[in-house]
Formats: C-alpha cells, structure tokens, sequence
C-alpha cells in the first residue's frame, strides 16, 4: 500500500499544476452520461456500479463518462494519471442543487433509486471540479441540467458551439478588427478549442484561435484565416433532433450532423476573410460612439442613484459616512448576498429599506419583500414551504419568498429586493442553505428545486418544480452581534460580503450640523431602476486582469501566512474574485473613484 501511495505521489508530481487553468477548466461546459463499463471505476462505492453508496458515507455516489471534448488542460494533464480516465466522479451532497428537501430524509436505497431515475438513460450537463490538495487529485462534477437522450444517437459524440446574440454585422466587424465580443457564461471558461460559433441564422466555421481580452472576462478575440460561414435554422426539425442543450448562449450539435455542416461551409460557404471590410469598419465606429454616449449616460444614473440612496438615508436620520453607503451599494453590485451588521438600533434595516426605495422598490409595487427571520425557522421549509405529499399541493411558505421569486423569473426587466432581518436569531446554514448553495453558481444555472419533477402537484401551474433565481433580485442581510444570536459561520463568510458600520460619533454630528445639507452631486431624484439599467453598473473582470503582478504576490503571501497557522484558512479563488468584483464596481464621478483603490483594499 505505501509503495502504492508513494507511486501515485510521483505520478501528482509530474502533472504541470496550473490554478488558472485549473479554474478556466472548471467553468467549462461539458456533456456526458452514465458509465456502462464499471471495470475500471474508483473504488469508493460500495459496489462496482454506475450508481451506488459512497463507502463509510451515506452519500450516493455516480460515475460519468464524457461524451463531448473535455477541456484541453484536463486531456492532457489530469486523464493521463488516473486509472479512471475520463470518467468523473458526482456525489449527490455536492449537487443539493439538483434535489428537493425530501431526497434528504429518505434511505440509502430510496436515494439510489432517485438518482437512477434522474439520470438513467439522459443526458447529464455538469462542469468539472478538479481539487489537487496534496498528493491527491480529485476529478469531481457539478450537475448543470438532465437532458433528455436521443435513443437514435445512442453512442454518439458531441461539440460544444457557442452562440453570440448580436447581429452578423457586428460580429462580422468585430471579427475583422480583431475588437472583444462578448460571450455570455464564458467567464473563466476554456474555449481554446473552439472552431465554430452560431450567429443569428449562421453557422462560422474554421476559427483558428479564441483568445480572452485581458478588459473584460467574458469577451474574446477570434482569429481566423478563412472564416465561413453557413446558412442554418436552428428551428428546423433536422436542428432540434441534433442538438442537445439548446440555450440562449450554447448548443451541443451531435458530430456526424456537425460535420455535415462542416461540407457544407467547405463547398457552399460564404468567406467573410474575402469581403471588403470598409463598411463594417464605418458600422463599428458608429457603434462605439453611440456604446460610449450611453455608458456616460449610465454613470450619470448611477451617480443619481446614489444621490438619491443618501438623500433618503438623511431624511430618516441616518447619518453615515458618503463612504459607508459606497461601500455598501459596490457589495450589493458585487455578490448575490449583503449583510449588513452591527449593534442593535444603529438603523441597519431602515438603510436596507432607503437602498431599495432609492431602486423604486417598494411594498406597494410589490418589488419588496420584507422578511424577518424567526428564531424558530430551522429547515429551508419555514423560509420556502413545501410540498404535502398526501394531498399534493405544494404549501408556500407565509414568507411570501417564493411567490416573489415567482414573479421576479417572469418580470427578468424589473429589479426586486428581499431583506432578510436579524438573520441570525436562527442558524443561517439550517434555514437559508437552499440559497447559500446558488450564491455561488452562475445564473443561467441558480435554479432552486421544490420538490421533485416526478412528485403529483395539483398547483404546480402556479408553484413549479423549480425557479431560476435571477439577477434581478438583490439578497440583502442584517444582523445584530450580541449575546441573543448565532456566529455567522465561515460557510457565509466565505459566500456573502458583511458590512460592518461605523457608527459616527454624537459629537461629530453637533460640530457638523451641515451634514444633511451636504450635496456633493447636484442632480436630479431618479426612481424605478430597471434591471437593463443596474445590469449596466455592473463591471466584470477576473483577478488576474484586475490585480498587478505585486498585488497578486502580496495575495499569496498572506495566503501562506494564514495556511500555515491553519490548514484550512487561507484565500480562495472565490475570495479572490469577490475581492475583485468589488474593486471593478466602484464607481466613478468627473474621472475620481468614489472610494480609492486603497482605501478599497483596507474596507
């Protein structure tokens, strides 16, 4: 056993470590099904099966072969060095997601039985978790959505296309002067290998590179000496009957159709590389001048907000720093969740309130929900509700959450808050964890389960199986930090930003009596944002673009400093980007941040 151990430690040597590779990789869409072939599989279940029970666990534990390209980092050097090859490694705790609360109170053998029948014969989208911690590799997934199977291509291939939602023109343009074009999901993803994109009615072959602009992190460069494209209809019966995870942003096309379309671009495709560009050129100038008119119109709305954020703050007596509500408004930009805390009566609830209602969000117009947390909520039923098997009816909870959120997926253009008051009378980790699960996934994939699809729900027209939660919701928090409540655990910590604020002196208020007077921008009152207008204060860039290199040396040594004193502290990628997130998110008035990129990294 140990010459074993030792064995499979060189073998970790070997492989070129890389984190932001590692990370693109596990951004990466990829298709896959259950394994037919168990000889060669972990040995971690208890049976040598596709499904079965995790040994010394009662998690269920499945296997999933690829049946689309895996990133080239992943190909090259993780499957090289495990027995198991491509196969990865989904176990049912890791994917909560994907389960209503009932799967947790059945048996071992009731658990089973769910995850074949969720499984059995579809097909599985899920993005990969490599962890290296060590001398171990771990080749784990996340479970992104269960499509169903086309039974004529049973044994067939897959490829991964991205789709662009502008017009062929533009992209056209952008693809000559070698300009960004952004893709949506993309951030952090692998697309090294991508060699065709669909656009609008067309299909582009032959790309030869895809390369990710340093600005922003979800818009690439492509590169190509012959670029064609490819009349197709992506509605036709021929398309849809190919196709596997048909969404807004991406498609899997089966290979033999694939490469159909390949001849096709081959002898009937028409050469965008050929054309004269001098017309997209003057398209695109035209273009950037009306994108920068409206980015500075957006800046300005922003600022108004602001303005108006603090105008409401004073008017209820609530004298924080110009600096506290920055802080606060470039939290709630950044991360799906806020909480604000502090002693007992320092106003953090009504700030909460004048955020929303500087939004236009209110009771009335049904934009707000007011929520306090009850010590008594101890499952995620007391916040959501649940289904009554015996008569099958699906119960919302008295919160009004879920009828809120109902309402939020249908109505994706208007903005909605929820705020959570005293959220740690009860444990946050017992009631909210539905939600601490989806803070972290993208939002095409923030779906929140009900119940089970297969489960009888006579008013499942008006409570579905599942809700996307969309980033047209805002999560904000207050807590109280004294005697009658919980510690926040490092589960929240590590997923939510908390904000802690400064209560300002009495005195200081007497010797600055102008304060509530005090106007620093001199604009109009703005009301009712919509999400197409918030969505445009939002700025996206990954770490590695924001930081210089001094930077990032100084993350990792203190990185060190704290993995040493405990194995487990330390800075996360996640933490690092949140990091990053909130940077990118200051805004800027007359060419100044709002809040200084130093004082930034000391809030």
């Amino acid at each position: 056993m140990w010459k074993i151990r030792k064995e499979f430690e060189c073998m970790i040597n070997k492989i070129d470590i890389d984190n932001s590779k590692i990370l693109q990789a596990n951004n990466s869409y990829i298709l896959g099904k259950l394994v037919s072939d168990t000889e060669y599989l972990p040995n971690i279940g208890y049976e040598k099966e596709a499904i079965t029970v995790m040994k010394n666990s009662s998690n269920v534990v499945f296997y999933v072969k690829p049946i689309s390209f895996e990133p080239s980092y992943i190909e090259e050097n993780i499957n090289k060095y495990l027995n198991s090859g491509t196969t990865y490694i989904g176990v049912d705790i890791h994917n909560q997601h994907m389960f209503n609360n009932e799967y947790r109170r059945v048996d071992e053998s009731d658990k089973i039985e769910i995850v074949k029948s969720m499984l059995q014969d579809k097909l599985i989208l899920f993005k990969p978790r490599i962890n290296v911690n060590g001398s171990k590799i771990h080749k784990n997934m996340h479970l992104i959505s269960i499509e169903e199977a086309n039974k004529e291509h049973s044994g067939y291939k897959y490829t991964y296309i991205p789709i662009l939602n502008i017009k062929n023109d533009e992209f056209e343009s952008k693809f000559k002067n070698k300009e960004p074009i952004k893709l949506s999901n993309s951030k952090y993803s692998d697309l090294s290998n991508i060699q065709y994109i669909i656009c609008g009615e067309y299909i582009y072959g032959y790309i030869d590179d895809c390369k990710r602009c340093l600005r922003t992190i979800e818009s690439w460069i492509f590169e190509s000496e012959n670029l064609k494209k490819y009349k197709i209809d992506v509605n036709s019966e021929e398309f849809k009957r190919n196709s596997v995870a048909h969404r807004e942003e991406m498609v899997f096309l089966e290979r033999s159709y694939l490469e159909k379309l390949d001849i096709n671009l081959t002898d009937e495709g028409i050469d965008i590389t050929a054309k004269n560009n001098e017309e997209d050129i003057n398209f695109n100038n035209n273009m950037n001048s009306k994108e920068n008119d409206f980015i500075h119109l957006n800046i300005n709305t922003e600022i108004k907000f602001l303005n108006e954020f603090r105008e409401k703050t004073l008017k209820y007596g609530l004298y924080y720093t110009k600096t506290d509500l920055y802080n606060f408004h470039i939290s709630v930009k950044a991360n799906m969740l806020t909480i604000l805390a502090g002693m007992s009566g320092t106003g953090k609830t009504q700030i909460a309130k004048c955020y929303a209602e500087a939004m236009g969000l209110t009771r009335d117009n049904g934009q707000l929900l007011f929520l306090p947390i009850s010590p008594s909520y101890t499952e995620p039923e007391d916040l959501i509700g649940y289904l009554n098997s015996s008569i099958g009816l699906y119960m919302p909870s008295a919160t009004g959450l879920i009828d809120l959120l109902i309402v939020a997926e249908e109505n994706r253009d208007k903005m909605y808050a929820v705020i959570f008051d005293e959220m740690n009378l009860a444990q946050i980790e017992h009631w909210f964890a539905p939600f601490i699960s989806l803070l972290e996934i993208n939002e095409e994939e923030r779906i929140l389960s009900l119940y089970s699809e297969d489960s009888i729900c006579h008013n499942k027209n008006k409570y579905k199986s599942k809700i996307r939660v969309g980033n047209n919701v805002l999560f904000i928090g207050t807590v109280n930090l004294d005697e009658t409540t919980r510690d926040l655990s490092d589960r929240v910590l590590d997923r939510a930003n908390v904000i802690t604020l400064k209560k300002r002196s009495f005195s200081e208020l007497k010797e600055n009596e102008n304060v509530i007077n005090d106007k620093k921008f001199n604009l109009e009152e703005i009301n009712n944002i919509t999400f197409k207008e918030y969505k445009l204060w939002i700025e996206e860039k990954s770490f590695i673009d924001t930081f210089t290199l001094e930077e990032l040396k100084f993350f990792d040594n203190l990185h060190e400093l704290l993995s040493n004193k405990e194995n487990i502290r330390g800075i996360s990628f996640r933490v690092l980007q949140g990091i990053a997130d909130y940077i990118n998110n200051i805004p800027s008035y007359e060419e100044e941040t709002l809040i200084s990129r130093e004082e930034a990294f000391d809030i």
